[in-house]
C-alpha cells in the first residue's frame, strides 16, 4: 500500500501493465498461507509471492518481445514482397520495352519493304502473338522515323531504316 501511494504522490510511472502487481502479490501470498492452513500471511508467503510476481512479469516480457519480434519479422516478409513485386514490374517493363522495339524493327522492315500500306494490312502482316502490341509498336517505329503514319490510317516508309539490333 505504501509504494502504490509513494508512486501515486510522486508521480512515479511504472509499466500500466504492473499497476496491479501489489494487488496480485497480496492475493498470490493469501492463498500460499491459506494452501499452508493458515489464516495470516507471513513473510515467507509474502516473499514466495513476490517470487511469483517477479516470474510472471518475466514471462509477460518474453511474451510481449516474441509478439513484436513475429510483427516485425512479417512486416519485413510483407516488405520483401511489395520489393520483389517492384522488382518483376521493373523487369516486365523492361521485357515489354525491349519487345515493342522488336515488333516495331519489324514492322518498319515490312513497311520498307512492301511500300505504303494501311495500319490494317501492317498490323496482319505481324505475327499473331505479336499484334497486340502494334499501336505501342507503332507509335516506337513513328518516333523513331522509321514510318510514317498519314491521317487517312496508311503507314509508309519514315526516313530512316531499322538497323538490325
Amino acid at each position: 500500500w505504501a509504494a502504490q501511494v509513494s508512486a501515486t504522490r510522486d508521480g512515479v510511472e511504472g509499466n500500466p501493465l504492473d499497476s496491479h502487481g501489489g494487488l496480485v502479490r497480496c492475493k498470490v501470498a493469501a492463498t500460499l498461507a491459506l494452501l499452508n492452513g493458515r489464516g495470516a500471511v507471513n513473510d515467507e508467503d509474502w516473499h514466495l509471492a513476490g517470487l511469483v510476481w517477479d516470474t510472471s512479469r518475466a514471462v509477460r516480457t518474453a511474451v510481449l518481445a516474441h509478439t513484436r519480434e513475429q510483427a516485425e519479422r512479417a512486416e519485413q516478409a510483407r516488405s520483401d514482397g511489395v520489393v520483389r513485386s517492384a522488382q518483376r514490374v521493373v523487369v516486365a517493363q523492361g521485357q515489354a520495352t525491349s519487345e515493342v522495339e522488336r515488333i516495331a524493327r519489324t514492322l518498319a522492315t515490312g513497311v520498307h519493304g512492301r511500300g505504303v500500306q494501311t495500319a490494317g494490312a501492317a498490323r496482319k502482316a505481324l505475327r499473331s502473338n505479336d499484334r497486340n502490341l502494334f499501336r505501342e509498336a507503332l507509335t516506337q517505329a513513328v518516333s523513331l522515323g522509321w514510318v510514317i503514319e498519314n491521317d487517312g490510317g496508311t503507314v509508309g516508309p519514315g526516313a530512316s531504316q531499322p538497323v538490325a539490333p
